[in-house]
């Protein structure tokens, strides 16, 4: 920072920083011999915090469809653009068999021996199934999500297979999300060890099958995992990134 006169520091932040993560920061000032913070207890871990607005913003190209393709999709940011539906309809015009389409699955118990079907789903987050005549673009207006605690963002997972997404603008890695049955907490590995859930790790579908996703949970998509408990246990996901 510099100083800036009348007892004033500025500092600019550069724009490759300013993404729908938000901005997060802490000052460290040094004079003196003496090091001092604001926020002064925990700076590195409870930042300041200042969400972001987007408008009109397709996440970077991600939120695309190719002709005729199933996908899924997902808005990780609260929205200003009211329902997904809503939304869709915007970019898409009123959904049909050949324009395109949004739909809620039923709710499956039992786990498919094939893996998950398309209507095999719980939406758990703002997110979709999408099929569109031709390549199309959508976009969305709003701003970064950023949790009042540190507890993470918790999922629940009813008994089946459940259709979850990365409510975070940015990937989270698999081994800092925690699952909770509400008797015992575990990381995810441990949770699928002690058979509690179906992944390899993730099941994501490419428009043709079903592939086993990587180790990061990245926005704008979808992911099916199935709970093999006769109870909803809640997925964990922590609000920041391991650097």
């Amino acid at each position: 920072m510099t100083d800036q006169g009348e007892d004033t520091w500025g500092a600019m932040i550069p724009s490759g920083s300013v993404t729908l993560r938000g901005v997060e920061y802490y000052i460290e000032a040094v004079a003196a011999g003496r090091t001092a913070y604001s926020p002064a207890v925990d700076p590195a871990t409870q930042p300041y915090r200042v969400p972001v607005q987007v408008t009109d913003s397709d996440g970077d190209g991600a939120l695309a469809t190719l002709t005729r393709t199933y996908r899924m999709i997902s808005f990780p940011a609260d929205l200003d653009d009211g329902t997904v539906p809503a939304l869709l309809e915007d970019d898409l015009g009123t959904p049909d068999s050949t324009a395109g389409a949004a739909a809620r699955g039923r709710r499956e118990r039992a786990v498919p021996r094939s893996g998950p079907r398309r209507n095999d789903a719980l939406l758990t987050r703002p997110r979709a199934w999408l099929i569109t005549d031709r390549a199309r673009s959508i976009d969305f207006t709003g701003q970064t999500v950023f949790l009042a605690g540190d507890d993470g963002y918790a999922i629940t997972l009813q008994p089946g297979w459940n259709q979850i997404s990365d409510p975070f603008a940015y990937d989270v890695a698999l081994e800092d999300v925690q699952v909770n049955d509400g008797t015992v907490i575990r990381s995810f590995a441990q949770a699928v060890a002690a058979g509690l859930l179906e992944a390899q790790p993730l099941h994501a579908y490419d428009g043709t099958a079903y592939q086993s996703a990587g180790r990061c949970p990245s926005p704008w998509t979808g992911y099916f995992v199935a709970n093999l408990t006769e109870n909803a246990v809640d997925l964990v996901v922590p609000r920041m990134r391991r650097w």
